[in-house]
């Protein structure tokens, strides 16, 4: 997807760790070759290509991991109201062109990108596993999500190897599985957990949950002297004026990686949206400078995986 990942795991010893780590490893590759659009041969690289072609409004099968990720991806875009939408990738390849030549796409060439964006567009058949398309053209971009789901996914595999006691950083994107096994014993339970940086120089203690953060901390496009975050909003099709960032704490990735970018997307609005949500916590620093948090930022969460929350990509 892009990006590199490092898992930390405690195990009675090397060999079942590096065993351990490799299992996990191998499935967010098998993820990858599933929703990665950095690869030619990746099932999103198909689709796009059934997209483009005469057909693309007949149902094409999809794959089990694709039909649960879509699932999931299209429930965040409705509570999130586009806010977050898997079939951004026409506008997010256009502002990556803009991003290289340093001007902004041409009126045309805009509109023309979002007419082929809104989840509204995809026909998808879970009985049958078949997804067509409404719009000519439309492509999927799970860049969002993907990495919390693969994060949880690994997750997942080491807690079946026994190895719970383990956490993963992909791309920015944090999940932990048990508190490490060499914390104070007579520590309170809020104290024990995998110790994290936070934005403004907090710091938390996180166990059997995510944090993600979405912003233009790294990653900015400067056009015209104008600072934009790479994040873009899927309603207008133009990027999220930045200085900005938002960090999510939620029981999974695949639930903390797409809220950050919504929250980025939505401002304040987001915070309110999603507060009723039980579980989760998100701080937004705003162009302004302003702060605001909701939930219990920046406490430690240490959640129970409750089915209403199982992982669409675990196995």
């Amino acid at each position: 997807m892009g990006t590199r990942a490092r898992l930390v795991v405690y195990a009675p010893g090397k060999p079942i760790a590096s065993r351990a780590a490799q299992d996990a490893f191998r499935e967010m590759d098998l993820l990858d070759a599933v929703l990665s659009d950095y690869r030619v041969d990746s099932e999103v690289a198909r689709l796009r290509a059934h997209a483009a072609s005469d057909a693309f409004a007949e149902p094409a099968p999809i794959s089990t991991d694709m039909l649960h990720t879509l699932v999931w991806s299209l429930s965040i875009a409705r509570v999130t109201h586009g806010a977050f939408d898997p079939t951004i990738a026409p506008l997010t390849q256009l502002w990556r062109q803009a991003r290289r030549e340093g001007a902004a796409p041409s009126g045309p060439a805009f509109d023309e990108a979002r007419s082929r964006v809104g989840y509204g567009h995809l026909i998808l058949d879970a009985n049958a596993r078949t997804l067509a398309f409404a719009v000519r053209g439309m492509a999927l971009d799970f860049g969002a999500v993907g990495k919390g789901l693969a994060a949880d996914r690994a997750i997942s595999s080491l807690r079946n190897a026994g190895l719970a006691s383990c956490m993963i950083e992909f791309g920015g994107e944090i999940v932990a599985g048990d508190p490490p096994p060499d914390a104070p014993p007579d520590a309170p339970p809020l104290a024990r957990g995998w110790t994290i940086a936070l934005p403004r120089g907090e710091t938390s203690v996180l166990a059997n949950a995510a944090l993600a953060t979405s912003g233009d901390a790294e990653q900015v496009i400067e056009l015209d002297g104008v600072r934009y975050a790479h994040i873009l909003d899927p309603r207008t099709g133009s990027p999220v004026r930045g200085p900005i960032e938002a960090s999510v704490l939620a029981p999974l990735g695949a639930l903390a990686d797409p809220l950050a970018s919504a929250v980025c997307v939505l401002g304040p609005e987001g915070l309110r949206r999603v507060q009723g949500w039980s579980g989760w916590a998100a701080c937004l620093i705003m162009p302004d400078g302003q702060v605001r948090t909701i939930g219990n930022w920046p406490k430690q969460l240490d959640l129970d995986r409750e089915e209403d929350h199982a992982s669409p990509a675990a196995r």
